[in-house]
Parts: structure tokens; C-alpha cells; sequence
């Protein structure tokens, strides 16, 4: 910052990719959350899992476009990532978020990422904090609850084709040629094979085999070939 102004630093697509792939497994891990709640009829923790399933895509088409990202906050996010000790990640609200998503459709990005993102988040805080309780004339009000459950499933069913076309318009808008977007897709495979990277170690048996086939089939919506030695050794059954 310099005489109130925010000072540009330089900086390459490739800084962020490993925050990247740290979002996008997120991303994954949620989505496969949601899935098996909502198979359970949980729909309160589907529609919890399946709004952090959203935000963490945002957060890791941020990392994939930081020259989409406000700069201000691009700053914060250089700096933090720089110094090393913390995890960028946590300087990022919601409201940041959405303005990114917001930002990305006029560089082709589709409106339906935007309005599920905007839709998740109402749903969640409405699990969240509703119903509401009131009370008048001595008589006690529980609602009134304007969302019904089919919202929840709509939301959970779409966040496949979400994170898919999502991935997809990373690989396709990048200046790097999808090069980094491809080696994170590649790459937070480990985080469900390999324990101590979380979430083999944290999510149920059938939350990390949904997750291990969903990366799969992302994994054919970009050419993946040229870059797969280049996103480090894997676990040999994730290939």
C-alpha cells in the first residue's frame, strides 16, 4: 500500500495452483458429502455440505484466475502466500466469493455457477438459523419457512455439472493454456489416497469412493495426458 493506493505486485498464474488443488479436493470432499447425506434424507447437513461444495469452487477458480480476483484482495492473498505460515485461503469471505463468480460471467463464465452460489447460500443459512420463532398475542409462531426440501435436492443433484463446467471454462480461459487447472485436477487426487492429507482419513469409506469417481470423470473433461508426471507421483490407485 502506498499513499493510499493498493501497489500491483508482479506475480505468475502458476503461485496459487497448490492452493488450487487444496480447494478444488474441498470442493470434492463436499460435494461427495452432500451426495451421501442426501441419499440418508439429511437434508440440513446435504444443504450445508453442498453450499461449502460451491464456495470452495469459487475459491479455486480465484487461485486458477487470480487475474480475475479483486486487487486488493489479490494483494492480501500474494502477501499471505509468500510468507508461507498461513493458508491464504482463510482471508477469503463469502461476499468475496460471489463478487468473483460475478466478475468471471462477463468473461464466459455460465450464470447458473453464479445463481446456484447465490441460491446454496440462502438455503444454508436458512438450515442454519431457521426457522424463525416469534411470538404474539400469546400465541408462538415457528416459521414461516419459505424454502421446501426439493430445494435442497436440486441443489445437491446440480453440483456435479457445476464443478464440471466450471473446471472446464478454468481450462479453457487461462492464460497458461489450462496447463495449471489440468495439474490440479490431476493432483488432489492424493487427498483420497493418501492419509495425511485429510480427508482419506476424515470422510466415510463412501464419501472418499464417490469422491475418487467423480475426479475420474472430471479428469475427461480436460486433456490430461500432457501434464500428468508433471502433477507429482500419485498414490498407483488413483491413476
Amino acid at each position: 500500500m502506498s499513499n493510499g493506493k493498493v501497489v500491483k505486485t508482479a506475480y505468475k498464474h502458476t503461485i496459487f495452483w497448490v492452493n488450487a488443488t487444496g480447494a478444488l479436493a474441498k470442493s470434492v470432499a463436499f460435494r461427495s458429502m452432500a451426495l451421501q447425506s442426501l441419499k440418508g434424507n439429511d437434508r440440513v447437513g446435504a444443504t450445508i455440505s453442498a453450499y461449502y461444495s460451491l464456495l470452495h469452487l469459487a475459491i479455486a477458480l480465484m487461485y486458477l484466475r487470480p487475474d480475475k480476483v479483486e486487487d486488493k484482495l489479490r494483494e492480501m492473498l500474494l502477501r499471505a502466500h509468500n510468507g508461507g505460515a498461513e493458508d491464504p485461503s482463510k482471508l477469503i469471505q463469502h461476499r468475496d466469493a460471489l463478487g468473483f463468480i460475478e466478475e468471471c460471467l462477463k468473461d464466459g463464465l455460465d450464470v447458473k455457477f453464479f445463481e446456484q452460489l447465490t441460491s446454496a447460500k440462502e438455503l444454508r443459512e436458512h438450515v442454519n438459523y431457521g426457522p424463525r420463532v416469534t411470538w404474539g398475542a400469546d400465541v408462538i409462531y415457528v416459521g414461516p419457512c419459505s424454502f421446501r426440501p426439493e430445494a435442497c435436492d436440486q441443489l445437491v443433484t446440480s453440483l456435479d455439472e457445476v464443478i464440471q463446467y466450471s473446471v472446464a471454462w478454468a481450462h479453457e480461459h487461462s492464460a497458461d493454456g489450462g496447463r495449471w487447472s489440468t495439474m490440479a485436477v490431476i493432483a488432489c487426487q492424493q487427498y483420497f489416497y493418501k492419509p495425511d492429507l485429510f480427508y482419506a482419513g476424515w470422510c466415510s469409506e463412501s464419501c472418499i469412493a464417490s469422491a475418487r469417481e467423480f475426479l475420474k470423470r472430471l479428469k475427461g473433461y480436460i486433456d490430461v495426458e500432457e501434464f500428468q508426471g508433471a502433477a507429482g507421483s500419485l498414490n498407483e490407485e488413483s491413476g
